[in-house]
């Protein structure tokens, strides 16, 4: 209210705040979209380190599994809230500076020839590929975190080297996870959508009652493709999980040692797997709690 201005009065006896001289509402704008991108990231993270944790304690069979999910959230509440915070931090500040890129391009179009367009434009579409590829960074730091409790950036260096010392893989994954995963809100957001219109097809009175029955298929189909969307997240963290506890089970442990199955073992050709390192370890994936 403060930064709002100086309260004043109508004629009805209203009480409205008035921009004063010297007030800096506007200004507060400006940090309160960085706040809002912070305290989403924050909550995006914190979700992606709850499930990372549960699914490594899943991965070791000597991890106590009775309510993982309890002791993930447990473990990310008093250890790594830090990491999480400065993690999302740099993501919202990119996303901050890509949001003042979008308002200076949408005030100065007018005003500006094709060449500062340009500009801006290519600045926008690099920031985005540089959010993309931190979101990418900071996902798999969280799950090295969750794995052995590593800090933010001690996570993000290790997951870098063991992402680049399985790259092939990692590309192939990606790929056929992201289509598997499109095609899985393709089929869930048109069987609601043929669902929905064979069940107002088949209600006369319904059908009767709507003008425009398609609003009503549309509709049904937006919440399903964000329901789908949601769930389908958990599968996707599940997979790159899987994928780092494997790739770091191959690098600590020897043959014969590994935590992971037959199958998996089959399934990845672990006899091949690379080591970022040069050098394996004995030492256990430490992913009991602290």
């Amino acid at each position: 209210m403060i930064t709002r201005g100086d309260a004043a009065e109508d004629g009805d006896y209203h009480v409205f705040f008035q921009d004063s001289s010297d007030s800096n509402y506007r200004k507060q704008w400006w940090y309160l979209i960085l706040s809002l991108f912070w305290n989403t990231q924050f909550i995006l993270a914190f979700e992606q380190m709850v499930l990372a944790g549960t699914i490594a304690t899943w991965y070791v069979p000597e991890a106590p599994n009775t309510l993982s999910i309890l002791r993930s959230t447990y473990r990310t509440l008093r250890y790594h809230i830090g990491s999480l915070a400065f993690g999302s931090l740099i993501i919202a500040i990119i996303q901050f500076i890509r949001a003042i890129l979008y308002y200076i391009k949408e005030k100065t179009e007018d005003r500006t020839g094709p060449i500062v367009t340009c500009i801006l434009r290519c600045c926008m579409c690099c920031f985005w590929c540089l959010e993309k590829f931190l979101s990418f960074i900071n996902k798999n730091a969280y799950i090295e975190i969750a794995i052995s409790g590593y800090s933010f950036c001690g996570a993000a260096a290790r997951a870098f080297r063991v992402l680049g010392a399985n790259l092939l893989r990692v590309v192939t994954l990606n790929t056929v996870t992201s289509v598997i995963i499109f095609v899985c809100k393709l089929v869930i957001v048109c069987a609601t959508g043929i669902f929905t219109y064979l069940y107002i097809q088949q209600d006369g009175n319904m059908e009767n009652e709507l003008n425009y029955w398609g609003a009503v298929v549309f509709a049904s189909c937006v919440i399903a493709f964000f329901i789908a969307d949601e769930f389908l997240t958990v599968y996707d963290m599940a997979i790159d999980t899987i994928f780092l506890c494997w790739a770091e089970d191959c690098d600590r442990n020897k043959p014969g040692s590994y935590f992971m199955s037959d199958n998996l073992m089959r399934f990845m050709g672990s006899n091949n797997a690379k080591n970022p390192n040069e050098e394996r370890s004995v030492d256990k994936v430490e992913m009991m709690d602290k």
